[in-house]
């Protein structure tokens, strides 16, 4: 019985790989539940022994990396650290989060307008919640007197997750910098910027 059980988790686990892949490759849209099926070397219908649909697939991929962002975003700006050491956690977390969990961090940033309902009804942080961190995060350094008093913390926010987003669309995990190396360029950029 447990040896049957290892085997089942194996094979879910290879499923959540092979879509995160197929996602990241052919798109959301595009991938059909027929190539993920064939992808693992099993039939569609075999398929929902281990998942309900291609949205519940989606939101299988992403769950758990985007609750380990979420969560230490929580943590950094909750800890006592200076502001502008939690600036840096802050992006670092975004990044190294993003290389650890590739490609499902790319599937999430580029396909999340599919799970909108799915993240809300099952109290998975949404992009609002990250958005709201970052500008509390910000007005904790502009309070504290570490940032400008003339930055607006929403847009800025914004400014620095677009940024942290976007690495999605050219990010190479065999690239020539680490995402620890990214993260340093972009906290010393965001941080020049912001500082009194």
């Amino acid at each position: 019985m447990n040896k049957a059980k290892k085997v089942s988790m194996s094979k879910e686990q290879e499923i959540i790989a092979v879509a995160a892949r197929l996602f990241k490759e052919k798109g959301y849209r595009a991938t059909t539940l027929e190539d993920i099926a064939a992808a693992v070397g099993m039939l569609k219908g075999s398929l929902y022994y281990y998942i309900q649909s291609k949205e519940e697939l989606l939101y299988i991929v992403v769950r758990e990396p985007v609750r380990q962002a979420y969560n230490k975003l929580e943590e950094i700006v909750h800890s006592d650290a200076p502001i502008k050491t939690k600036i840096a956690q802050a992006v670092a977390n975004h990044l190294t989060l993003y290389h650890q969990h590739y490609p499902h961090m790319a599937v999430y940033l580029h396909d999340y307008h599919h799970l909108m309902q799915k993240l809300q009804k099952d109290i998975i942080e949404t992009p609002k919640h990250y958005q709201r961190l970052w500008a509390t995060l910000l007005q904790q350094g502009i309070d504290a007197a570490e940032l400008r008093s003339d930055l607006n913390v929403k847009i800025t926010g914004y400014a620095i997750l677009g940024m942290c987003n976007w690495v999605y669309r050219w990010y190479n995990p065999e690239g020539q910098l680490s995402a620890e190396e990214i993260a340093a360029l972009f906290s010393k950029i965001i941080l020049d910027g912001l500082s009194q």
